[in-house]
């Protein structure tokens, strides 16, 4: 089903990895962007209707506010707009923030998604792979449409080769608050990284190339 969160390969699955490395060229551009701890949210959107999917799917009355819901729903109109779609779009992230424990940071009303990572005292969608017409699409065109239509996501924190995105590290201080302007906090350390090719990718059995670093 489109509200189902994609299962990623770790990056220690060694048969994963070698199968990567047979299938694709080594001139292809990678990219790497930050995890995030919080709800699996899949959002898809035609012309008659927003529909907003959780996982598991009863935090949808826990966690998320009719006033939330009405927040994104002018941006996923826009992104559906821009996006062409002759169908419809599916965008997938990550349901996050609500807590921000800074001297300088004002409370928010908002709810605490998740405790382990600090990521902004508002709630927030983190989007990170935008579907249109049953389509993946590429990493740079997806971000690109993403800030035309005002949505938070995750920027690519390196480019280059696989052997490179590689050798990213997978803990560092989470630069989602930062990407809101939030001063830092301390040991406020990442989830980790996903590592996908800029040009969406599959396996000869299907399945498409992302690889999860986490440290957590």
């Amino acid at each position: 089903m489109w509200m189902m969160p994609e299962i990623y390969d770790d990056l220690d699955n060694k048969e994963f990895l070698d199968q990567v490395k047979k299938e694709t060229s080594s001139k292809a551009a990678w990219a790497v962007q930050e995890d995030a701890f919080g709800l699996p949210l899949a959002i898809r959107c035609d012309k008659q209707s927003i529909k907003y999917g959780f996982r598991p799917p009863e935090y949808k009355t826990n966690w998320m506010s009719i006033f939330q819901l009405l927040e994104l729903d002018e941006k996923i109109n826009k992104l559906y707009k821009f996006s062409k779609a002759k169908d419809h779009i599916i965008i997938k992230g990550t349901f996050i923030g609500g807590d921000y424990p800074h001297s300088d940071v004002k409370k928010q009303l908002a709810i605490s998604v998740q405790k382990e990572i600090f990521y902004s005292p508002r709630n927030l969608f983190y989007a990170v792979d935008l579907i249109v017409d049953n389509k993946f699409v590429n990493v740079d065109k997806a971000i690109t449409l993403f800030e035309k239509s005002e949505l938070f996501c995750a920027w690519v924190i390196l480019s280059g080769t696989l052997k490179n995105c590689l050798k990213h590290s997978n803990k560092f201080l989470t630069l989602i608050s930062r990407w809101s302007g939030l001063p830092t906090i301390d040991n406020n350390y990442c989830k980790g990284v996903l590592i996908k090719p800029i040009k969406s990718t599959f396996l000869k059995n299907g399945k498409r190339i992302v690889i999860k670093n986490h440290h957590v």
